[in-house]
C-alpha cells in the first residue's frame, strides 16, 4: 500500500497548495471533506511519490474533480491589459511612422492658412479659388487623416479582440503583426 499525505485545498479558488501539473496522472485524488485545515479548507489526498514528482513543476487545481494545471485569472487579465498597451502604443508607432508629429502639425497649419485665406476673401465677398498646391496640401491632409484614422479603428478593433481571446490566443497574440492591422 502506498502512503498519501494531504495537501491544502481551496474549494473557491480550486487551487491546491504546492505544485501539481496536468500531465502527471494522480491515481488517488480524495477530497477529504472530514478533517479539514484550520480555516475550513479540504484536504486532497495523493501518494508522496506524486507529490515529490510534483513539486518541481506548475501549480495545479482541482477542475470537476480532477488536477489540472492551475492558472491564475489574474495573469490571464495582467497579460490582456499589457497587450491593451502594447496594441495602444503599436497605433501610435505606426501613425508616427507614417506622419512624424512635424508632418502633421505642418499639414495642420497648411490647412488653417488656407482656411482663413477663404474666409478672409469669404469676409470681402470674393471667391477664393484653390491653387494647385492648396489641393496639394488638402489631399495630403486627407490622406493623413485617412491613416491616423484607420490605425485607431484598428486599435478598438484588437483591444476588442483581446477581450474574448483564451490565455493561450493571448500568448501567441503579435501586436507587431501587420495582419493585425490591414
Amino acid at each position: 500500500m502506498t502512503k498519501t499525505i494531504k495537501v491544502k485545498y481551496n474549494q473557491e479558488t480550486t487551487k491546491v497548495e504546492g505544485y501539481f501539473p496536468s500531465f502527471i496522472k494522480y491515481n488517488n485524488i480524495v477530497i477529504d471533506e472530514d478533517a479539514k485545515t484550520i480555516d475550513g479548507s479540504p484536504y486532497i489526498e495523493i501518494t508522496e511519490e506524486e507529490y515529490q514528482e510534483a513539486l518541481e513543476l506548475n501549480i495545479a487545481a482541482v477542475v470537476d474533480g480532477k488536477l489540472t494545471e492551475y492558472v491564475s485569472p489574474t495573469y490571464t487579465e495582467d497579460l490582456r491589459a499589457k497587450l491593451q498597451s502594447a496594441v495602444n502604443s503599436e497605433a501610435s508607432d505606426r501613425i508616427v511612422s507614417e506622419y512624424p508629429l512635424y508632418k502633421q502639425n505642418n499639414l495642420l497649419m497648411a490647412v488653417c492658412a488656407i482656411q482663413n485665406i477663404e474666409l478672409c476673401q469669404l469676409k470681402k465677398g470674393v471667391v477664393y479659388e484653390l491653387t494647385k498646391e492648396d489641393i496639394e496640401t488638402l489631399k495630403a491632409y486627407d490622406a493623413m487623416q485617412a491613416h491616423i484614422l484607420h490605425c485607431k479603428s484598428k486599435c478598438t478593433a484588437n483591444i476588442s479582440s483581446l477581450e474574448s481571446m483564451t490565455k493561450a490566443k493571448l500568448e501567441k497574440f503579435d501586436v507587431t503583426n501587420d495582419a493585425n492591422w490591414n
